[in-house]
């Protein structure tokens, strides 16, 4: 059944599509010059189309005979603009003749095609003439009356003229007479100028006459600035704009400043690293229990931080290269002591922090041991402390707090002089493999925000006066304003605690008003669109 259904409903729309193209369809419905014009267009591409060739004998007959009939009605009906539509007929027929001419296959069958020349010539200069005639009398009574409709509708007749016949009599003149009494002259006039500023006007007023002349709102209505209107001699407009600025203030600089406490916690304070043989050893801070970390962090705040004191002969040696036994206390809340072995002349530095000249309770003498075993007892007891803080401001001045042993230490990458996040790093040298601690803390910082602004603003008095007697036709007050601003600022302590916002607040400089002429410029351009959306909505429909 399925193989049987497709072929047939394939066939019904292969007759659908040729009894369209071939314009059956509309010779049936009597659209007669559609069914000829299909009939053209399906010979051109088959001119043996057997179904086209039908249709054009049978249509085109009706079609002339159609057109016929309607050019004998309408020169027989009394509108006086009859002419007008003979000559909408006779262009039809003429088209289908043109497009007759151009197939071949369609001329063998219709051998005597319509075309209408001087027919047609006769009804254009019938319907320019009434057209003429009838623009004449108007333009006459607008000459008199000064009545821009009947000059408008002068205007329209001679249009029509000339458009059917071209360079019609004097059409063309007439044409522009009628549009002159037509059009509605409009002079703008200038701003008057500022009482107590001396404020030029002259870019608002160019950019409200460089909006006005490019206005395509009304064709009837025509712009003139005050200079224009006396160079063509237009002494009497029709109507005048007036624009008055009642009032303008420049306004006072207000300047504001505001303190804000800014901090940032979990921020890289310190980072320790430490080599030992032993993994607890007493002398290492970083690796007592967790309830005595508090207390050793306070050795690693960021004003200044002290940690354990650089035992290094080559820092305190000054060529005196004497060894003595000091009993070294470690931070007091620890409640820990070590022996060790110091140059002479570092004695007075440790005997000032509260160490003891001598060996701990229990402890041997370094100094009494063998000569081999006590260099190698100074390799494993060298703790080394690296220390840099800088504090530094936005306004460029940096204070740097640095240990006597940072002289001697080569820079590490966590040492950086010339930054505000630098990290403290203590290293104690005894394991070959360091083990690395980073100490956390809060930051702080004070900024200091100033701002300024001036407020520039103004009210433009708007009017439109008809000019003949001075009757205001509308009128209408328009604010503008401009706020000028610019912010900057600057801060002390650590910049860590500034966020992206104030970052940049404190790279910015402080800025000075712009001139009067610019802020009245400024506050002028939201009146500017009040002034050009006023004109375009009341000369819409003039």
């Amino acid at each position: 059944m399925k193989k049987i259904f497709f072929p047939v409903l394939m066939l019904v729309a292969v007759c659908l599509f040729e009894s369209c193209t071939s314009g059956k369809q509309a010779y049936q419905k009597g659209n007669y010059d559609e069914a000829v014009l299909k009939a053209i267009s399906r010979l051109r591409k088959s001119p043996n189309n057997k179904k086209a060739s039908q249709t054009l004998r049978e249509s085109y007959p009706l079609t002339i005979s159609w057109h016929q009939d309607n050019i004998a009605r309408a020169k027989q009906s009394g509108d006086d603009f009859k002419w007008e539509r003979v000559i909408t007929e006779y262009r039809q027929v003429n088209y289908l003749y043109d497009e007759l001419s151009r197939c071949p296959s369609c001329l063998r069958l219709v051998s005597n095609p319509i075309h209408y020349v001087a027919e047609l010539n006769d009804a254009l200069e019938k319907a320019a003439d009434i057209r003429y005639q009838r623009g004449n009398e108007l333009l006459v009574r607008a000459r008199n009356t000064h009545d821009r409709n009947e000059a408008i509708e002068a205007y329209r007749h001679f249009e029509v003229a000339c458009s059917l016949m071209g360079e019609y009599k004097d059409a063309r003149d007439k044409l522009a007479e009628a549009k002159f009494l037509a059009t509605l002259k409009v002079v703008v006039e200038p701003i008057p100028a500022h009482r107590s500023l001396e404020i030029s006007h002259e870019f608002f007023e160019n950019k409200i006459l460089e909006f006005v002349e490019a206005m395509q709102v009304n064709e009837f209505v025509q712009f003139y600035s005050y200079t224009e209107a006396q160079n063509v001699g237009l002494d009497q407009p029709d109507q005048i704009i007036q624009l008055q600025f009642d009032e303008f203030v420049l306004g006072q600089v207000y300047m504001k400043e505001k303190e804000i406490q800014l901090s940032r916690d979990s921020v890289v304070l310190a980072v320790i690293k430490a080599r030992n043989e032993a993994e607890h050893s007493d002398a290492l801070v970083f690796n007592h229990p967790k309830d005595k970390m508090a207390e050793v962090l306070k050795y690693f705040q960021p004003a200044p931080i002290i940690a354990s004191p650089v035992l290094e002969n080559e820092i305190y040696g000054g060529g005196n290269n004497q060894k003595v036994t000091v009993c070294h206390k470690i931070p007091a809340s620890l409640g820990k002591s070590q022996t060790l072995s110091i140059a002479q002349s570092a004695l007075e530095h440790h005997l000032e922090h509260g160490d003891e000249q001598g060996s701990c309770d229990g402890e041997a003498d370094p100094n009494t041991v063998d000569s081999n075993d006590s260099d190698s007892n100074d390799k494993n007891t060298t703790i080394t402390t690296t220390y840099q803080s800088p504090v530094k401001s936005s306004t460029g001045s940096e204070k740097t707090e640095t240990s006597q042993d940072q002289k001697e230490q080569p820079a590490t990458a966590d040492q950086n002089p010339g930054t505000h996040n630098a990290v403290n790093t203590v290293t104690a040298q005894n394991d070959p493999e360091p083990s690395e601690r980073k100490v956390y803390g809060t930051v702080k910082a004070t900024v200091h925000v100033f701002n300024k602004s001036l407020t520039s603003r103004g009210i433009l008095d708007f009017k439109i006066i008809d000019a003949h007697n001075q009757r205001v036709l509308t009128q209408e007050k328009m604010p503008g304003e401009f706020v000028w601003y610019t912010e900057w600022g600057y801060f002390n302590g650590d910049e860590r605690a500034l966020d992206d916002y104030f970052l940049e607040i404190v790279k910015l400089k402080e800025a000075y008003p712009p001139p009067p002429q610019d802020l009245f410029v400024a506050f002028t351009q939201p009146i500017f669109g009040q002034v050009t959306s006023k004109v375009r909505d009341f000369y819409r429909n003039y």
